[in-house]
């Protein structure tokens, strides 16, 4: 993730990391948009799959917990996040072969699955919030 400034996120709380991953998903949204637009230049090497990003490393080890995997909110995340990479991935590859138009069709895609990803990290959070689980 460019510019990621918090490398290790092991000492947080769940609905800290939460926050933190909410907020890169939506930078990427925001970065391949003012890339299609020429003001930004993204790197072939940041664009990782669902597995890769901070958000799918904590989800993947998440899901052992039943504290988190027994939530509707923590499970409700894995299809909108892996949908907003394959389209990311796709709509950098558009861009770079100056298929603008496409791009654009893709790029309203990934702003729905961003708002389905967003509004189910933000259930998550809510629940987290309640004491749902345990926080950690």
């Amino acid at each position: 993730m460019p510019g990621s400034l918090i490398q290790n996120m092991s000492g947080l709380q769940d609905k800290q990391v939460v926050r933190i991953v909410k907020t890169e998903h939506l930078l990427w949204k925001w970065w391949l948009y003012n890339m299609m637009l020429g003001y930004h230049v993204v790197d072939e090497k940041q664009l990782v799959d669902h597995h890769q990003c901070r958000l799918g490393k904590w989800y993947d080890q998440a899901r052992n917990r039943a504290s988190l995997s027994s939530l509707d909110s923590f499970r409700a995340i894995d299809e909108p996040h892996q949908r907003f990479h394959r389209l990311a991935a796709e709509i950098y590859r558009l861009i770079r072969a100056d298929k603008r138009a496409e791009a654009e069709k893709r790029l309203f895609e990934l702003e729905q699955a961003s708002y389905q990803l967003v509004e189910n990290l933000d259930r998550l959070l809510s629940d987290l919030e309640r004491g749902n689980t345990s926080g950690r």
